[in-house]
């Protein structure tokens, strides 16, 4: 099978300069551009020429023409992180999240991709015999962050009140927190604190924004950061138990097994990298 992610087909924060114009008939090389802007852009959509504000992202189906310029009279052009992979491993799991080719989804976050795309980019300059897998898990976490992102910032635009609008912006910080610095310890307390809401009304409102409990979020994303370091490093279940955030090995074996249906080491011995 051809490569899945060549090392040159993906960027992070690329800029285009005023005026430039990227026109492609179709993916002729039988893959997936993924992209996320940063900044306002024209581009085309299936409903005709779109301009897309930073936070949009969009997937292109193999024959659809790759076209997107910067806003006119616009002074700086436009920046994007996009990748290119191949179409056969894209298209299952674009199915399966249900996501729509050749539209824009907002998520408004402008750097939705940044660290996945880094994180697939160090995984092909460093590759050994599991980088294939290690890529495709890469891939579908990517994905999933633009299915999550844009499905949050529907639900919002549709059940937010006015004055549940303005504290968007400071929830989307502390749930971007939570998802990313998952091996600290939170306090509902402490994070209601943050937005001067009482724990319960926090509770609330964070459960309407995101569609999940604050605990819920953070159990997540150490599940997920424990994945990654099962399948890419050769820390013990001990060592990466304690990496995600658990001090108790035993606990996070269970509640591991509870998510994914196995065992931490079964996972690890599945995808057979830095298995004993």
């Amino acid at each position: 099978m051809r490569q899945l992610i060549q090392p040159h087909l993906l960027g992070i924060d690329t800029g285009h300069a005023p005026g430039f114009r990227f026109d492609s008939p179709g993916a002729i090389d039988e893959t997936c551009l993924v992209m996320c802007f940063r900044t306002p852009v024209r581009i085309l959509t299936r409903n005709g020429i779109e301009t897309g504000a930073p936070g949009c992202c969009i997937l292109h189906s193999l024959d659809f023409r790759e076209y997107h310029f910067s806003v006119p009279g616009s002074r700086e052009g436009f920046r994007n992180d996009w990748l290119k992979a191949a179409f056969e491993v894209v298209s299952p799991i674009v199915a399966e999240l249900k996501l729509p080719y050749d539209t824009l989804l907002p998520t408004g976050r402008p750097d939705l991709l940044e660290s996945g795309i880094a994180a697939i980019r160090a995984e092909l300059e460093n590759p050994d015999g599991y980088s294939d897998t290690a890529v495709r898990l890469l891939l579908h976490q990517l994905l999933l962050a633009i299915r999550r992102a844009y499905t949050e910032e529907m639900r919002c635009r549709t059940v937010m009140t006015p004055s549940e609008r303005d504290y968007y912006p400071a929830f989307r910080k502390i749930c971007d927190s939570l998802r990313k610095e998952y091996h600290r310890e939170f306090r509902i307390g402490s994070l209601a604190a943050e937005v001067n809401l009482s724990p319960e009304r926090f509770s609330v409102l964070y459960r309407k924004f995101f569609g999940r409990s604050p605990y819920a979020e953070l159990i997540d994303a150490r599940i997920l950061a424990a994945k990654r370091l099962l399948t890419s490093t050769a820390f013990t279940v001990k060592e990466i138990s304690a990496m995600c955030g658990w001090q108790d090995q035993y606990y996070f074996s269970r509640l591991f097994k509870e998510k994914c249906t196995v065992s931490p080491r079964d996972f690890r011995r599945h995808y057979n990298r830095y298995a004993k």
